[in-house]
């Protein structure tokens, strides 16, 4: 409960305009807990955590930070399993990185991970 309650915060500051700077500046504190989050059962979690990391994209360093540390495999599996919110937000968040020519290499690796998963016939849950 209290972790879904510190992503759901972390989302909503994040929608507000005039305090979307702020997230986007402090980005790199803020990847680690939402990449983390990515990876629990929790739909709702996963959702507000890929609503979070949509702003947190538009700063390139952030970007690279996310493809660096294995968040596009967890991004590609919310788009394949996860929950129609969820997979669209986590679709505009690899939108918002397929802008940067930096982070190909990490789409790359993060479909073979996400492929070879598939292929092995590992459960994604």
């Amino acid at each position: 409960m209290k972790e879904k309650a510190k992503v759901l915060l972390i989302s909503r500051i994040s929608l507000v305009d005039s305090s979307k700077h702020v997230v986007i500046v402090e980005g790199l504190l803020l990847l680690n807990y939402l990449l983390r989050v990515l990876d629990y059962r929790s739909a709702f979690a996963k959702e507000k955590a890929c609503v979070a990391l949509q702003v947190l994209t538009f700063s390139k360093e952030n970007a690279q930070a996310i493809g660096s540390r294995g968040g596009i495999s967890s991004l590609l599996e919310i788009c394949q399993v996860g929950t129609p919110g969820s997979q669209a937000f986590a679709i505009g968040v690899l939108r918002n990185l397929a802008l940067f020519s930096e982070i190909k290499e990490n789409f790359i690796d993060g479909v073979g991970v996400l492929l070879g998963v598939v292929n092995s016939g590992t459960a994604l849950a």
